[in-house]
């Protein structure tokens, strides 16, 4: 289990899900510092998780303890503290493998 933080993995979001629903689900746990939900450039939709940065870390853990298996615009998500504690590096967005005929 990944260590205890101030940072939230949410996944199995809705695809619909924006980052200002999942402020008003997670503010009501406390401030928060930065939402962001991560998307798939190339297919312009959401790749169905998210990360939210609460200013406490016994806000994430309240709001990791009460979110974990709620629904969120229809979708039973998964909530847990990340893994990473920075923002993966950027993807070029593009396919770079060997090309088929």
């Amino acid at each position: 289990r990944p260590e205890v933080s101030k940072i939230l993995g949410v996944f199995g979001l809705n695809r619909d899900t924006r980052e200002n629903d999942l402020e008003e689900v997670f503010g009501k746990y406390g401030a928060l510092k930065k939402v962001v939900i991560v998307w798939d450039h190339h297919m312009r939709r959401s790749r169905g998780f998210g990360f939210i940065t609460f200013e406490t870390q016994d806000d994430a853990t309240r709001a990791c303890t009460e979110m974990n298996g709620q629904e969120i615009d229809g979708n039973v998500v998964r909530v847990d503290y990340s893994i990473t504690h920075r923002p993966h590096s950027p993807t070029p967005g593009e396919y770079m493998g060997e090309r088929r005929p």
